[in-house]
């Protein structure tokens, strides 16, 4: 356990003995807010929805609600003060993450949302010293815990399957990684694609919620992969932005870049269903290799120099198998010139 005392310009820690006592020694006249945190209790500060920016600074209704729920102290001219400090048990949820086989889906990140005004936001609550987060990982079994939450009005959990090619770099001064296209899928409670149809549930105070399980669709995830194609004369297009959007609601799936590192789009593993291919930011680009400073790690760093912009466009897609070889034909970027003449 430890406790610390937060001012305009700084923060003071000190960890408890083990009878929980402690000592903050040299402190200025003033008054100050107490903290303490121990891992699996609340933070008042999470309670209120407060990080530690927001102590700063704050405006004078939330200064007024921090100083009713979190304890304060003050340090008189003598420079002592003695104050006691009692913490909640704080809500925690636990499950399970597994593939549509049942085997377990080990090294999963998941996370916590909440819905706050219409949308779902990951839930932070790391407060004071940064004990207890609202993410986790799936351990070798798929198990997950989620600990050092606040009490919650709607929650869902979140998994986040990603794939993405990366360079790890060695040298006698260190290693370094550098990441290429990546992809990302969520699922949420209930094992659903979409926030809004996902199963939510309430978190009050101090509840230890299990079976916060969700399974991955393995089985009927399929890659998706093509090129984009320049419209005027068929060459292939190496740089670029292409989203998948969900037909019905044009919400979107995900994601993914077209880069130095490969001219093809990929989208490692989309659920079967019907979408829209948007294709963004599609250009003739060149890369050039930058060395860095010698013995730097990585040695040398790429240059993207854009040589001619196209425009976007979009395709529709139905996915039930595995989709290579899809091209999209990318149309010459309209200039202001042309929209303001078709106004």
């Amino acid at each position: 356990m430890s406790c610390c005392y937060y001012c305009a310009v700084e923060a003071r820690r000190v960890q408890t003995l083990l009878d929980g006592s402690f000592l903050i020694p040299k402190v200025a006249p003033g008054t100050y807010l107490v903290l303490a945190s121990i891992a699996g209790y609340i933070s008042p500060l999470a309670i209120l929805g407060v990080g530690n920016e927001d102590l700063l600074e704050p405006p004078d209704d939330l200064r007024k609600v921090i100083v009713e729920h979190v304890p304060t102290i003050s340090v008189d001219a003598n420079g002592s003060a003695s104050i006691n400090i009692s913490l909640e048990r704080a809500a925690a949820v636990n499950g399970t993450v597994l593939y549509d086989d049942g085997s377990p889906a080990p090294g999963i990140g998941v996370q916590l949302r909440q819905r706050k005004e219409g949308n779902w936001v990951p839930v932070h609550n790391v407060v004071g010293d940064g004990m207890g987060s609202g993410n986790s990982t799936t351990d070798d079994r798929g198990n997950f815990r989620i600990t050092g939450l606040p009490p919650l009005k709607e929650a869902i959990v979140e998994a986040d399957i990603s794939a993405q090619n990366s360079t790890l770099n060695f040298s006698k001064n260190g290693f370094s990684t550098s990441g290429g296209p990546s992809f990302s899928l969520a699922f949420y409670s209930g094992s659903a694609l979409r926030p809004n149809d996902a199963k939510s549930f309430q978190l009050t105070m101090g509840e230890e919620r299990s079976g916060e399980d969700i399974t991955l669709p393995i089985s009927k995830l399929h890659k998706v992969q093509g090129v984009l194609l320049a419209k005027k004369d068929g060459h292939v297009l190496n740089n670029g932005s292409v989203s998948l959007l969900f037909a019905d609601d044009r919400s979107q799936l995900g994601t993914t870049e077209i880069g130095p590192d490969n001219e093809n789009f990929d989208f490692a593993f989309v659920p079967e269903g019907d979408y829209f291919l948007k294709v963004n930011s599609a250009a003739d680009a060149s890369f050039d290799e930058v060395p860095n400073p010698p013995g730097s790690v990585p040695p040398s760093w790429t240059k993207t120099t854009v040589v001619h912009e196209y425009g976007t466009t979009e395709i529709p897609l139905h996915v039930d198998s595995e989709r290579t070889g899809v091209t999209v034909d990318v149309p010459e970027r309209r200039s202001a010139a042309s929209k303001d003449g078709q106004q």
